[in-house]
């Protein structure tokens, strides 16, 4: 899902996971679904902290629910600040919050209802994140843009949906139209601009420009 629109709009990507299952699966899913994409792609199985590719390289890094996952954060940060040309952006998307993880593990005995059984002992060990705990993570060099709370009732909304699907053991999941998931999304942007409420997001994303900067002091209040 995030893949297909950057391609289509003429990037160059190289796809990486340190799972070689994780990367054939996305190889076959462009093979047999996108045809007209497999000269955009190169395939790469690494390790985030120890990248085969030469300085300065990206124009720019995408990752996707990916950094909890990592066992040193910081180092593949830095790992990943040096393959991005200068000026260019990292952008961290979709990190687990704080609220997610204490919330999902309210459910941790449950078989049905805990958030990836058996599939990632990050999804289900790690204690998520807050907006300190992402500043301490970033290289003082690197410039932070934007840090972004995003998804509360969209958070609890997609939840609820795979909790019915495994409960009620349905044949397929619901997927809910895309005008309805853009409304929700909006009225989230409203509500995460308010205070205490604004402690409920589910995710946050962080832009940072590859630049000889400090992060500002105003991002840490």
């Amino acid at each position: 899902h995030d893949l297909i629109p950057l391609l289509n709009r003429g990037y160059n990507v190289v796809e990486s996971d340190i799972s070689f299952s994780s990367i054939s699966s996305v190889k076959q899913k462009i093979d047999s679904q996108y045809p007209q994409f497999k000269n955009q792609l190169v395939y790469l199985v690494a390790d985030a902290e120890h990248l085969p590719i030469a300085d300065k390289t990206a124009a720019a890094t995408f990752m996707v629910a990916t950094l909890h996952h990592l066992e040193n954060a910081s180092a593949a940060l830095q790992e990943i600040s040096r393959v991005t040309k200068d000026q260019g952006l990292i952008i961290l998307a979709m990190e687990p919050s704080r609220f997610m993880m204490r919330f999902t593990k309210l459910f941790k005995n449950s078989s049905s209802l805990r958030i990836h059984p058996g599939y990632s002992e990050a999804d289900e060990t790690h204690p998520g994140y807050s907006k300190n705990d992402l500043l301490k993570i970033i290289d003082n060099r690197l410039l932070v843009k934007k840090i972004k709370r995003v998804w509360l009732l969209l958070g609890f909304l997609h939840y609820g949906l795979e909790a019915a699907y495994r409960v009620f053991k349905l044949k397929k999941r619901i997927i809910i139209p895309r005008w309805l998931e853009w409304f929700f999304l909006i009225i989230d942007e409203i509500l995460l601009k308010i205070p205490l409420i604004n402690q409920l997001n589910w995710h946050w994303i962080v832009i940072i420009k590859n630049f000889e900067f400090r992060i500002s002091k105003s991002f840490r209040n």
